[in-house]
């Protein structure tokens, strides 16, 4: 079996590493970034191939796909774009990882090491949780949502589709996030974040509606 590491940005190279230094399992006999932008034809030793190259050169039978974007439009974007292709999403977890009983991962999943995960977590497809999160029992995390670095998420909390935890950002038990919104770099959520939108500060505020449903082009969160 191959693996596409699809984005070859940082992400893409975390992902790797995680991989290479045997902190997640390593089932591939060749693993190959995808990167329909870069000039590059390698890194590291490792091909980069276009989404179209890699429909000529592999079969769905012999090649899975994880997606290295921390941006949740692009990771739902290149989701539908591997499934209408047939191709399968692999799923990554470290095994520095605590998780409960009950709790569920879809495919395509990756959660970085040092989470802490409690019990009847039901993480839908393409979710990413970063390095020392923490997700408390009986929460949802939508498809293609994001979880950074040492983000909290209380217990019951449902969070929507598209969805962008920022690093550090907390939010309190209960709570309920809509699809495609993003929470700014240690926000503290502590009222329901009620329309699709922009929440920074502590407590944290409606700052606007996130119209694009893009994170990117949201100086707020700290990336252009």
């Amino acid at each position: 079996m191959i693996l596409g590491i699809y984005c070859s940005g940082s992400l893409g190279k975390e992902i790797l590493n995680l991989i290479m230094t045997g902190q997640t399992e390593n089932r591939w006999e060749k693993i190959v970034f995808i990167d329909d932008i870069s000039e590059e034809k390698s890194r590291n030793g490792f091909s980069i191939l276009t989404f179209e190259e890699i429909k000529q050169k592999f079969s769905c039978e012999e090649m899975e796909i994880v997606i290295a974007t921390g941006e949740p439009y692009y990771r739902e974007t290149i989701r539908q774009r591997v499934k209408q292709a047939g191709y399968p999403l692999a799923t990554l977890i470290s095994r520095n990882v605590s998780f409960g009983q009950g709790t569920q991962f879809r495919e395509g999943c990756i959660i970085f090491p040092f989470c802490y995960i409690g019990n009847d977590v039901s993480f839908a497809e393409n979710v990413v949780v970063h390095a020392g999160a923490k997700v408390e029992s009986e929460c949802f995390v939508g498809r293609s949502s994001f979880v950074s670095l040492g983000a909290f998420v209380g217990a019951e909390t449902k969070i929507g589709e598209r969805v962008f935890i920022g690093p550090n950002a907390a939010i309190k038990d209960n709570m309920e996030v809509k699809n495609d919104s993003i929470l700014g770099i240690g926000a503290v959520l502590v009222k329901s974040a009620e329309e699709c939108g922009v929440y920074v500060g502590n407590p944290a505020r409606f700052l606007r509606q996130n119209e694009s449903h893009k994170l990117f082009s949201n100086s707020v969160v700290g990336a252009e």
